[in-house]
């Protein structure tokens, strides 16, 4: 449910500038200056992958604490939606874990999100340029030895994050034709005129057709990053501009 309810919400505000929190358990590691690790498909046309970690920018930077001036939280918008969506594809395998049970392949299912209202947190760029300027990477600390290592992933950095700002709901309902349904299968043995005779009974148990997430104040739904170019010497870099691409070993 979470994962369709902020997909829908980055669609609807920007997919092009915004990235969907993963999970509730990983919306925890965003937060402005958290570090994210991106990783690129193995396809040339399949989409990147991002992964929340438990760091910050000031763990991996040499230096006393990064001083960034952080722009005001404003409210960004509000966003409640119903919506039906069909259950097929990958989806199918996503509706059955909410579930707990088998969905027969017809109808929808109904989301229900209530957001309210959401506020912005972001970084002030310039601040983040300024204060990297005389910064090197820690090339010996844990998280940058291991993603320098692998050619397809790079370091980025949460410059902005959108979340909510009151306790926020989602809830899931099967359609009609589309009740949870699980048989139960199962083979017994009993005596009966001297003789043992084995049977099999079946049944089936419907299941509950309603599942609701609740999400605390301040739960991260969409977050903006900048990715890390970082040279030979660890001399490090933010990339601003839209689409630029950072990395490890490069040369500037």
């Amino acid at each position: 449910m979470f994962k369709i309810a902020v997909n829908n919400l980055v669609q609807s505000i920007g997919g092009d500038v915004y990235l969907p929190s993963p999970s509730t358990a990983a919306s925890k590691n965003l937060a402005p200056l958290s570090l994210v690790e991106r990783k690129n498909s193995v396809l040339p046309l399949k989409q990147s992958h991002y992964y929340t970690t438990d760091f910050i920018l000031q763990d991996i930077v040499t230096g006393k604490h990064v001083e960034v001036e952080a722009q005001k939280a404003e409210k960004f918008c509000t966003f409640n939606r119903e919506s039906r969506v069909k259950v097929e594809g990958m989806l199918q395998g996503h509706i059955k874990g909410i579930f707990d049970a088998g969905v027969r392949l017809v109808d929808s299912v109904a989301i229900k999100t209530e957001l309210g209202e959401l506020i912005i947190e972001e970084v002030d760029i310039q601040s983040l340029l300024n204060d990297l300027n005389d910064r090197e990477l820690k090339m010996c600390h844990e998280l940058v030895r291991e993603i320098s290592a692998g050619k397809r992933k790079a370091l980025c950095v949460v410059t902005g994050v959108v979340k909510t700002t009151s306790s926020a709901s989602i809830s899931a309902k099967l359609g009609t034709e589309a009740a949870g349904h699980l048989e139960i299968s199962q083979t017994s043995s009993f005596l009966s005129k001297g003789r043992i005779v084995s049977g099999r009974l079946k049944g089936s148990h419907e299941t509950d057709s309603t599942r609701e997430l609740n999400l605390p104040a301040g739960t991260v739904l969409a977050y903006q990053l900048s990715e890390l170019a970082v040279n030979k010497q660890g001399k490090v870099q933010i990339m601003v501009a839209h689409g630029s691409k950072g990395g490890f070993h490069l040369a500037f």
